[in-house]
């Protein structure tokens, strides 16, 4: 469905204001009807209620033939039909590594059983689908998606107990605090300032015993082993220029307000130490897709599996690093540069000659019952489909079993933060030569000829 379709019969799509508010309490109704019209209230949910076809325009702005958000600089990816593409790809690659919706389906089912009030937080819900997919999972919870522009779904076919916002969670989510039995993040530190911040702000919205899910990616990707990080070109023979040009971004994101290096930290550690959170409860896990549709087990149908999703994940990043191209320009770094990496990593994609590893590290607790105290206990249902034991493993990096990989596997959790620490550790000692990023080379420049720079 096209969300720009002009007709003035469609159903009118009700979305919160954009959260200008830390505590977000004042924000004002909007009509469509009347622009010009705004009243505040603190105890009043700010609602902002448009025809799709008159109104998106407000929402976006146009680079190099791109839509991106108005409300956020530090979120770089656009928002427009290529990219919901390929968040949906994303999307379906991620449904068959996990087979379930999160990688915690027990806990999420124990923690949404039938009973009252049941809610669930999608933050920076990108599509919708994930949102969609749960309200229809749990037809007896209260869904919320929230994002940084409109979501593009089929009014028509929104259940009934799914709904969705504008909100920015850099400015507070006060107005939602101890509201969620599950709260969701996934993918959206391009657009946070700071991670460890917006983690906490999530746990806020926790009712006692829920639990908060984060999920991200690491820009630096893995060796076929699952281990160790793959090297980079420039510096590595054989190297990826997939991991060269993500290891530019990963430092001048940071430039525009982007907390990546925060993401990564905030990840490697999970959240056993988080003053919310049960640490009996916590654990993370680092959950793998191939890119490109290379892995063969001997297992002919999950062979299949594993290849259709990287063949998912190939297109995700092939499209995602175009979109990101004008960035670099933005960054400082040179035209005749980028045009030397443009068809180096195009190439690579479309081969299947370096057998890498999309990582997404992944976390997630239970809020306490109350400071100092445990969880409260979880109501005992029966074993779920999705039990994470069938589709996980322990983690490699400390385990006394030496892996040959025979048969790869999508998920690694980690039961405490000394196991989730000595995996990061494992890795990132494996990166190898790295290239100076042209962002510091600009900031040295600068600071060479006496010009002042921000950090």
């Amino acid at each position: 469905m096209d969300p720009t379709r002009d007709t003035e019969n469609a159903a009118r799509y009700d979305q919160s204001a954009p959260n200008y508010s830390s505590a977000g309490s004042t924000t004002g109704r909007l009509t469509s009807d009347a622009h010009s019209h705004l009243e505040t209230s603190s105890n009043q949910e700010s609602l902002f209620s448009y025809y799709s076809a008159r109104d998106l325009s407000e929402f976006f702005k146009k680079i190099d033939g791109r839509n991106y958000n108005v409300l956020n600089d530090s979120y770089f990816l656009p928002n427009d039909e290529p990219e919901w593409e390929r968040l949906e790809k994303e999307h379906i690659a991620f449904i068959i590594g996990l087979k379930s919706l999160v990688p915690c389906p027990d806990i999420v089912n124990a923690c949404l059983a039938p009973g009252p009030s049941r809610s669930v937080l999608d933050l920076g819900c990108g599509t919708g689908t994930w949102a969609l997919e749960m309200a229809r999972e749990y037809p007896h919870a209260n869904v919320i998606g929230v994002d940084l522009a409109p979501t593009p779904i089929d009014i028509d076919n929104t259940p009934s107990n799914c709904r969705f916002e504008l909100d920015d969670v850099n400015m507070g989510l006060a107005h939602f605090y101890d509201s969620f039995d599950v709260v969701h993040a996934r993918f959206i530190s391009s657009g946070v300032k700071d991670y460890r911040k917006m983690m906490e702000e999530a746990e806020r919205c926790l009712k006692p015993g829920g639990v908060a899910i984060f999920v991200d990616y690491d820009a630096l990707f893995c060796a076929e082993d699952q281990l160790h990080r793959q090297p980079m070109a420039e510096t590595n023979e054989n190297g990826s220029w997939l991991v060269r040009c993500s290891h530019e971004m990963r430092h001048g994101a940071p430039a525009r307000g982007c907390d990546l290096p925060g993401m990564e930290k905030a990840l490697d550690e999970g959240l056993w130490d988080h003053e919310l959170c049960d640490p009996e409860t916590a654990a993370a896990a680092s959950f793998f897709l191939p890119i490109g549709p290379w892995p063969t087990v001997p297992d002919r149908r999950k062979t299949e599996e594993m290849r259709f999703a990287g063949a998912l994940i190939r297109q995700d990043y092939t499209s995602a690093f175009r979109a990101v191209i004008p960035i670099y320009l933005k960054m400082g770094i040179p035209q005749d540069v980028i045009d030397r990496w443009i068809p180096n990593v195009e190439n690579e994609l479309s081969t299947t000659t370096l057998h890498m590893w999309s990582r997404s590290p992944m976390a997630w607790a239970r809020r306490r019952a109350a400071p100092g105290k445990p969880a409260p206990p979880l109501p005992t249902l029966p074993a779920s489909n999705n039990d994470e034991k069938s589709t996980a493993t322990p983690n490699p990096a400390t385990s006394d079993v030496h892996r040959d990989l025979k048969d790869y596997n999508f998920l690694h959790i980690y039961r405490t933060k000394e196991e989730c620490a000595a995996a990061a550790t494992l890795r990132n000692a494996s990166l190898g030569p790295v290239p100076v990023p042209w962002v510091v080379k600009a900031q040295q420049k600068a600071e060479a000829q006496g010009v002042p720079t921000s950090s």
